[in-house]
């Protein structure tokens, strides 16, 4: 595994959050690809389940959007509906339309897009809260960092598990294509968040450390909300088990997914060694669900099938549990517990072991010793490594191992995030919900002067016609045009456009570039314009809409360091959907920044050098595009269709 070079910042908590003393009741969505119900386990799923029931119960509105639609992995559907009902929470499956997409990444930005549409089209929810793993809202937040929608509403972004630190610690490439447009996704989820909570005060350190533009405010840890209230748990043991008492057992459980990152084969590498030590448990069982197939290519039920047949112990895989079945198995007897895990945000597998008093011993990895007290750790954690690990074990086999105490109280926990939902509540009834909102983020959006005038510069190549472009022009003008050739061929249309679009009223300059470089022509093009914004094409079949340059307006002065870009139509009713400034996912599929078309402030162009003076059918545009990403301004998309460009199938690439 990958080890760190990084310092651990400190975080404050939500209890910081200035919200005033009076409670209220709030209008909440959770926005998730996991909740349990609908998937059987994992700390994603547990977090939103725990959070939506304890929301419900002290009587806040909460509706639950599965993103992964009507794809249960237990019962139906409908059963779950009605379950979730039960607790006073609506559950929603997104659908998601099936019209052909011109995307980097089709199956995560069909996703992205019908969460954002779902959202948009409810009544305004105060709150909505939603992972960052696999960026499922990254276009609603698109927009509102954007001032174009969910102004009155508080994102809440749980940093959880990004594609891509998940990769970084088991020293994995990314290797599906899909993946590096998802992992895009999760980082500006977080970058553009109105408030950031991590379990762990590692993993957002550890995202500062490889790139990640955190807000300078409104970061804050705090521990996960589990609500055990509600678990039932069949605590089979002999008396009761406490904090601080030695437990004896010679029965080992691993406890978490089976797949490499939670440590399956460190595990099964330490139970090889104890035997080989003469010190094998009386048991070994496999506690969790079925993960991945480990880098060997084996999948974990061959690779564990495989390892039981060498060992001299009985040995079970249980696969089916539900939170409460698991922890019941645990506290049937005396266990010890494993989670030797090669990274972790902040383990549910340790959050129940500690609640429920089970003995373990886990890895010391991201942020699992921010669960556990100081005076335990020694005991009760290790390297992520199969040595390490079954050293412990040895140890633990012979002598006993103690029940670790926790660092923090679980039912202040729930306190402190339940205090935090009634303060807004009853701020938002005291100012109402664009006034509480904008209290809390407390100038986390600063927008620029307004942008009053916008030009939109295209440069017309052989073979163009700009009809299209001046019928656009009928419905939604620009305050200026700039249209400029280097090929004679088009000098008539340039005539006839500059004619039709004078008689709209239009204040239409042409510049001859004959004899330079689609880079120096539209060089020369932006010289002739001073309004505030423009947009800028390398051609001028991509048509804007109505409402293009309204959004261009309202965009660029709430984000004016930014640049712009939207969806738009194509031929045969396909939909084209960038993705926004991945430089990755655009060298790898050239569909990330959308059209040769993009809009920016003015000062935004002259700051970062301008266009390259060279010449290219597509890509001058977009070469400007990866300049000013890598200078640091988003390349942001409106989830919107505001462009036309019919002729998106036949693009040659970057």
């Amino acid at each position: 595994m990958q080890r760190d070079d990084f310092e651990v910042r400190a975080f404050p908590g939500i209890d910081t959050v200035p919200l005033g003393e009076h409670t209220g009741r709030l209008r909440v969505a959770i926005v998730t690809e996991e909740i349990l119900g609908p998937v059987r386990n994992g700390g994603i799923a547990s977090t939103y389940h725990h959070l939506a029931k304890g929301l419900a119960a002290q009587e806040h509105e909460v509706h639950v959007l599965f993103l992964k639609g009507p794809v249960v992995q237990d019962e139906t559907p409908e059963h779950w509906v009605e379950t979730y009902a039960r607790f006073g929470v609506a559950l929603h499956y997104l659908e998601v339309g099936d019209r052909p997409l011109w995307a980097a990444a089709e199956q995560w930005q069909r996703r992205y897009a019908a969460a954002y549409e779902w959202l948009r089209d409810q009544d305004p929810f105060d709150v909505v809260h939603t992972s960052e793993w696999r960026g499922g809202l990254v276009y609603a937040l698109m927009a509102k960092r954007l001032g174009l929608a969910f102004r009155d509403t508080l994102f809440v972004v749980k940093a959880s598990s990004p594609y891509i630190w998940n990769r970084h610690y088991q020293m994995q490439p990314i290797t599906q294509t899909h993946l590096v447009a998802a992992a895009h996704a999760e980082q500006k989820c977080v970058e553009l968040a109105d408030v950031v909570v991590g379990g762990s005060a590692h993993l957002i350190s550890f995202m500062g450390r490889i790139g990640y533009e955190l807000p300078t405010s409104h970061v804050f840890v705090q521990p996960n909300i589990v609500d055990f209230s509600g678990v039932s748990v069949d605590d089979r043991r002999p008396g009761p088990r406490s904090p601080g008492d030695l437990v004896r057992s010679r029965d080992l459980v691993f406890f978490g997914r089976l797949e490499e990152r939670k440590g399956l084969e460190i595990f099964c590498s330490a139970v090889d060694l104890l035997h080989e030590r003469g010190e094998r448990p009386d048991s070994v069982t496999f506690l969790g669900k079925w993960g991945a197939a480990l880098p060997s290519g084996l999948t974990p039920e061959a690779y564990v099938r495989a390892k039981a047949e060498t060992w001299d112990c009985p040995v079970e895989v249980v696969t089916d549990r539900d939170q409460s079945e698991a922890l019941s198995l645990l506290c049937e007897r005396d266990v010890i517990s494993v989670m030797p895990s090669l990274i972790e945000n902040s383990s549910m597998a340790v959050y129940e072991a500690l609640e429920q008093r089970v003995p373990f011993v886990a890895t010391a990895v991201g942020g699992t010793p921010e669960l556990i007290a100081e005076e335990d750790q020694i005991a009760c954690l290790v390297q992520p490594t199969a040595q390490a690990l079954a050293d412990r074990l040895e140890r633990v086999l012979r002598e006993g191992q103690v029940i670790a105490r926790p660092r923090f109280s679980n039912d202040e926990n729930l306190k402190v995030w339940y205090d935090f939902h009634a303060r807004l509540g009853g701020l938002i009834e005291e100012q109402g919900r664009g006034a509480a909102v904008a209290h809390v983020m407390q100038g986390r959006d600063r927008p620029g002067p307004p942008v009053r005038t916008v030009s939109y510069v295209g440069l017309v190549r052989a073979g163009e016609t700009v009809e299209d472009l001046t019928k656009a022009f009928h419905e939604e003008m620009p305050d200026e045009i700039v249209l400029g050739y280097t090929d004679t061929s088009v000098r008539t249309e340039m005539e006839k456009a500059e004619c039709s679009l004078a008689d709209l009223g239009a204040r239409v300059t042409i510049v001859n570039a004959l004899g330079r470089t689609a880079g120096e022509a539209l060089s020369l093009m932006v010289e002739q314009q001073g309004c505030d914004a423009l947009v800028m094409a390398g051609g001028v079949s991509v048509v804007p809409q109505t409402g293009f340059f309204g959004a261009v307006r309202q965009g660029l002065t709430h984000r004016p360091g930014a640049l712009l870009t939207t969806f738009f139509d194509a031929e045969e009713a396909t939909v084209g959907m960038p993705l926004g400034g991945d430089v990755a996912s655009q060298i790898l599929t050239s569909r990330a920044y959308g059209p040769e078309l993009v809009a920016l402030r003015r000062e935004t162009l002259l700051d970062t050098g301008g266009l390259e003076p060279y010449d290219a059918r597509y890509g001058i545009v977009h070469a400007y595009v990866t300049r000013a990403v890598e200078a640091g301004h988003d390349l942001l998309v409106v989830p919107e269709r505001l462009l036309a460009w019919p002729e998106a199938a036949e693009e040659a690439g970057p």
